[in-house]
C-alpha cells in the first residue's frame, strides 16, 4: 500500500508541475491508476483470505468504501476551499476563474 500511495502521490505531484500536455495526460491517466490499483488490491486480497466464503460481499464493501471516501471528501474540500459556493466566472482572467479569496485557499505547490 505504501508503494501504491507513493506512486499515486508522485503522479499527481508530477502532473501538477508538468508543462507538456501529453506528459500530464500520461501521468494522470496511466501512472496514477497504477498506484490506485496497487492500493485497491491489498485490502481486497486480505479480505478474500479472511472471508473466503464472502468474497463478493467483501469486495463490494471495499470498493464502495473507496467510492464513498471520494464522494464525501469532495464535499469536504469544497467546503474548505469554497465555503460560500461561489460560481465560476467565465469572464475572469486566467488562471483565476474564481474570486481572489477562493483562489488563495487553493494550496500552491510553489
Amino acid at each position: 500500500m505504501l508503494l501504491g500511495s507513493a506512486i499515486m502521490l508522485g503522479a499527481i505531484y508530477c502532473a501538477s508541475i508538468a508543462t507538456n500536455w501529453w506528459l500530464f495526460v500520461f501521468l494522470y491517466s496511466f501512472v496514477f491508476p497504477i498506484g490506485i490499483g496497487l492500493v485497491y488490491w491489498t485490502p481486497i486480497i486480505c479480505c478474500w483470505e479472511w472471508f473466503p466464503d464472502k468474497k463478493g460481499l467483501m469486495t463490494g464493501l471495499i470498493v464502495g468504501a473507496f467510492g464513498l471516501g471520494a464522494f464525501f471528501f469532495g464535499f469536504i474540500t469544497t467546503a474548505i476551499v469554497n465555503p460560500d459556493n461561489e460560481r465560476l466566472d467565465k469572464d475572469a482572467p486566467k488562471p483565476h476563474y474564481y474570486s481572489e479569496e477562493v483562489a488563495n485557499r487553493v494550496p500552491q505547490m510553489f
